[in-house]
């Protein structure tokens, strides 16, 4: 029995650890974890568990999960794997219909019978955005497609902001569809994690671009892979930072 650390809730999240197995789609060996929850993951972990207490260090996003051995009561004294039925899964569209799909902790509030983690990874299953296990490929749900992966992301781009007349160095790290249209998630240099309406093609001028209406996608262009280094310790704060 382990606790994993979620960073997206913040949490840990009790399980039992299973079978381990090298899967292409995770590149490396995965552990399928079955949680208390009710949720059942194929999960990358830290080759050691964590010693300290509280939360774990932040790392980056994609790493393997942070892990501890469990130090409480008898797990087999409080465990039950519960299976979702139909009355929660209706219910779990009912809520997510009403309050967003990015306001899991208030879901699980109203559900009342699931966990945070638990209420988004089965609304990403009953959705085809995943897997139940994590890993492999969605089955073809009639609720709504898996998103197309954008040919930007883990790429190093700048990206202009008007406001300031800078351009700013950044890596995508992520993508979503937001109110019908498609946003990037830009890790700048200087430390904000943003997400980001970007143009389709990269501005192919020098210096300042056209100007943009409000709301209109961002300009940007491809930037080098920075010096490590230079990323993470000789990077001068940002206007953006300066005026908060």
């Amino acid at each position: 029995w382990v606790e994993v650390w979620w960073p997206e809730q913040s949490k840990w999240y009790l399980g039992h650890v299973g079978e381990a197995r090298y899967s292409d789609a995770a590149a490396g060996v995965v552990f399928r974890v079955e949680y208390t929850d009710g949720e059942t993951e194929d999960e990358v972990l830290q080759e050691d568990a964590f010693a300290g207490a509280g939360a774990p260090p932040s790392q980056p996003e994609g790493a393997p999960k942070r892990w501890r051995f469990f130090d409480g009561p008898p797990p087999a004294e409080h465990y039950v794997h519960k299976k979702w039925t139909p009355q929660e899964e209706n219910d779990l569209r009912k809520l997510v219909a009403e309050l967003g799909e990015e306001q899991w902790a208030a879901v699980s509030e109203r559900l009342g019978t699931r966990s945070e983690k638990s209420v988004e990874t089965h609304w990403k299953v009953l959705t085809g955005q995943r897997t139940a296990s994590g890993y492999g490929k969605p089955h073809a749900q009639p609720l709504k497609a898996a998103p197309a992966i954008d040919a930007r992301v883990s790429s190093w781009v700048e990206v202009y902001w008007a406001g300031e007349g800078e351009w700013y160095l950044g890596r995508i790290v992520g993508q979503r569809r937001r109110s019908a249209r498609h946003e990037t998630k830009v890790a700048y240099a200087d430390g904000e994690t943003m997400y980001e309406a970007l143009r389709d093609e990269p501005f192919d001028g020098d210096g300042e671009p056209p100007a943009v209406v409000d709301g209109e996608p961002e300009h940007w262009w491809w930037a080098p892979v920075p010096p490590v280094r230079k990323v993470a310790i000789d990077a001068p704060a940002s206007p953006r930072q300066a005026g908060n």
